[in-house]
């Protein structure tokens, strides 16, 4: 009996315990939070409910016996010892709440919010997570931290002020408006203040009404104008635009407020400025028109009667096509300015006018839009630019001038440099060549052949002379010359060197003054000019003429002249030379004197380039005229002189009875010169000393102390050149004679010398008897 009780309790007792089990289960599994229930033993997942499959995506089987950490970022702080260290603390201390960066089985990551404790679950003490999503939560947290940030930074930076008071105490303002309304106050001198101490009393009514229609009305209040108080005691004009808002709980009114004190100045002085408008407009020297939305004329001012002679009344109700040249401006263009200015976007153009006289100007037009008598309008204001467009129009051609002298100039500089270093070897071919002429007897067929050396040499030189010509530094024998006597000497000459069929004429000028210049170049222009026309003819038949004269050259002629280098004004004689031949076009034209340019199938080298250098050189000028199919006129002019030419001197060059006696110093850095002078000295019965370089011959000048009798001294050298080795030479020994050699002419190197007292100078190339000629008459040998 007893055991059937018991029997029946023990089922009662299983039917409770699976009724409990159930009801369990159904809690456990309704939830939306996570549930995982540990081992307290092992620290091993024994069971989850279904909420915790659908929060991490894997299956109830994947889920049990993991540790706990596994779902998680796996990185501190929430790695898998992490979370053994909450498992461990539940254990120890109780009941532990923390937020925890999880992995869904896709590799997303989530935030949760845990819940770990214990539990007794079917009598045996199990630890229990409870975890829930709190992804959503944390991003919207995240989001609105970054959104305040945002605004912070915002307001922070925006130049306008901003200040939120909350029950009439100020709690928050930026920096704008500490800059605004205070006076190096730090942010604690406002807070907490009465926003009514800032704000002066003619503007408190207009404050407390703003303050009534936020706070009563819950209402934006639209920009309104006040007074504020700065703390150093300034008044200052403010517009202010004030909306209620939430801060820190508590309603509020945020105030965003921009000074306008400079604005309101301008507005008073844009007013008093608008009352003397009348007598600026009707007094204003430049013309002013005033023209309706359409472009039509509403009014002009006295200026624009002046500039076109009509009256007022011709221009009300035009538009400026009225006053347009015909066929000179792009009205479309006009057009489209007026529309971007009616747009508020000022516009400026030229536009070319013609007057009532008929006469075609240009002028620069200015159109912005504007008020007149509280319509839209159109004001334009122009001014008369004739004589802004030919100083322009003179400026490109001085422009054009200096671009071509520019280039001429840096060409003529590497002519220079070629032509210096042939004649440096020039000086050592021509030198020994010389030598070994002097050594020969008369009668020997080697004298021949040597002579041959010494004419190819000389063409060498005449070479190196165009190249010099050329940039502009070929003036090595200035004499005083008459251009018809050349021109005399040439023509039969000339007659030979062009085509049968071409005609010489000569108009030579009589009395025709002298010029001071370098023969052999007065030749060179002549022939290139004249043989340049004959090609241009070819084997048609036609003419030359050769013309001379003089002219008085003011200052507007040379301003027009094609090439005029350094002429100043003043008498200048013409060679004028014209022909019938093919003419030239104006590209062509502006190429002639270029190097090596030419209209022919081969180019001849320096030709005109070097006809442009010899003028150049002798400061005169030239003007070309052409025509295609018509011919060339091609006029250079020379400065005339008032010196009287020199007569011939008939002296032998080379004195063959002279004996030297004394010690010449030899200093150049070209051995074979060196050399070729030393040999001519010492024929000559004088002792030598050679030098290598500019530091050399100081030194053998200090070795021989009152022996020099000459020092020959090379302007161009290593280590010191001519000039700083002259100017020590004369510190040594005032009295020293120095005879300077150099591949340039004498002027372009003897300017070098800033101090007096060159006995000579001796242009490279020279012969044996050019070197002794000179040594003898500086020693002052009979």
């Amino acid at each position: 009996m007893d055991l059937k009780k018991e029997l029946i309790k023990l089922r009662k007792e299983n039917e409770d315990l699976k009724k409990s089990e159930e009801s369990y289960r159904n809690i456990f599994n309704v939830t939306d939070n996570a549930i995982f229930i540990y081992n307290k033993e092992t620290e091993r997942v024994i069971d989850t409910n279904r909420a915790a499959s659908k929060m991490y995506g894997f299956s109830h089987k994947e889920l049990l016996d993991n540790k706990a950490g596994r779902l998680s970022l796996g990185k501190k702080p929430y790695s898998e010892k992490d979370a053994e260290q909450w498992i461990k603390k539940a254990k120890k201390d109780g009941p532990q709440s923390f937020t925890w960066l999880a992995k869904h089985k896709n590799g997303t990551l989530f935030w949760t919010s845990v819940e770990l404790k214990d539990a007794v679950i079917g009598g045996k003490e199990r630890l229990i997570s409870v975890i829930k999503d709190i992804d959503k939560e944390k991003k919207a947290e995240t989001e609105l931290r970054e959104s305040k940030e945002r605004y912070r930074t915002l307001i922070d930076n925006i130049p306008d002020g901003v200040v939120v008071h909350s029950y009439g105490k100020i709690v928050f303002l930026n920096p704008s408006s500490i800059n605004i309304i205070g006076k190096n106050e730090p942010e604690s001198f406002f807070l907490g203040k009465p926003v009514s101490m800032f704000v002066h009393p003619d503007s408190i009514p207009l404050m407390k009404e703003r303050i009534r229609k936020v706070y009563e009305k819950v209402e934006n209040v639209e920009t309104i104008e006040e007074k504020f108080i700065c703390t150093d005691g300034r008044v200052i004009d403010v517009e202010v635009v004030a909306t209620m808002i939430d801060f820190d709980g508590e309603p509020a009114s945020q105030v965003v407020f921009k000074d306008i004190t400079e604005k309101k100045i301008t507005e008073k002085k844009l007013l008093e400025s608008e009352l003397s408008y009348r007598d600026l407009f009707n007094n204003a020297l430049y013309a002013i028109y005033i023209q309706d939305e359409k472009g039509s004329f509403l009014d002009v001012n006295d200026g624009a009667v002046k500039m076109y002679g009509y009256p007022k009344e011709f221009f009300i109700g035009k538009t400026p096509e009225a006053l347009s040249a015909p066929g000179k401006n792009d009205m479309e263009l006009v057009g489209k300015c007026f529309k971007k200015a009616l747009k508020g976007e000022p516009q400026q153009f030229e536009f070319w006018g013609q007057k009532k006289s008929g006469e075609i100007f240009p002028k620069i037009v200015w159109i912005n839009r504007g008020k007149f008598f509280g319509k839209n309008v159109i004001f334009a204001f122009s001014i008369d630019i004739s004589e802004q467009k030919n100083a322009e129009e003179e400026k490109k051609n001085l422009e054009r001038h200096l671009q071509h002298s520019q280039k001429q100039e840096s060409l003529g500089i590497l002519a220079g440099g070629i032509a210096h270093d042939f004649n440096n070897l020039l000086t050592a071919i021509l030198g020994n060549a010389g030598l070994a002429r002097l050594e020969l007897p008369p009668t020997t067929s080697v004298l021949k052949n040597i002579k041959n050396i010494e004419l190819t040499a000389t063409r060498a030189a005449d070479l190196c002379n165009q190249l010099l010509a050329y940039s502009g530094k070929g003036k090595f024998v200035i004499l005083v010359i008459n251009i018809n006597q050349i021109l005399l000497e040439l023509i039969k000459l000339l007659k030979t060197s062009i085509p049968k069929k071409v005609e010489i004429i000569l108009d030579l000028s009589k009395d025709i003054p002298l010029i001071e210049a370098d023969i052999s170049q007065i030749r060179q222009v002549i022939m290139n000019l004249i043989i340049n026309s004959g090609d241009a003819i070819g084997n048609r038949n036609g003419s030359i003429t050769i013309s001379t004269g003089i002219e008085n050259l003011k200052k507007e002629q040379l301003l027009n002249m094609d090439y005029k280098g350094n002429m100043i004004p003043g008498n200048y004689v013409f060679l004028e030379i014209s022909d019938t031949g093919t003419g030239m076009d104006k590209e062509t034209q502006k190429k002639i004197f270029d190097p090596f340019f030419s209209t022919k199938s081969i180019g001849k080298g320096l030709g005109l380039a070097a006809v442009l250098g010899i003028v150049n050189g002798h400061n005169g000028g030239l003007n070309v005229t052409s025509t295609s199919g018509k011919g060339t006129n091609i006029k250079v002019f020379f400065p005339e002189t008032v010196k009287i030419a020199d007569k011939k001197d008939n002296i032998d060059q080379y004195i063959k009875n002279t004996k030297g006696s004394g010690t010449i110093l030899i200093a150049d850095d070209e051995e074979p010169v060196r050399i070729f002078a030393g040999k001519v000295m010492e024929r000559a019965g004088f002792k030598i000393i050679s030098a290598v370089d500019g530091e050399d011959t100081i030194k053998k000048f200090n070795e021989y102390p009152g022996k020099i009798s000459l020092v020959l001294l090379d302007m161009t050298m290593p280590k010191k050149d001519g000039s700083e080795v002259f100017k020590v030479l004369q510190k040594i020994d005032p009295d020293v004679k120095v005879l300077l050699s150099s591949g340039y002419n004498r002027e372009d190197t003897v300017k070098h010398f800033l101090s007096k007292g060159l006995a000579g100078f001796l242009q490279k190339p020279y012969s044996p008897e050019d070197l002794l000629n000179k040594v003898l008459k500086i020693l002052e040998y009979d």
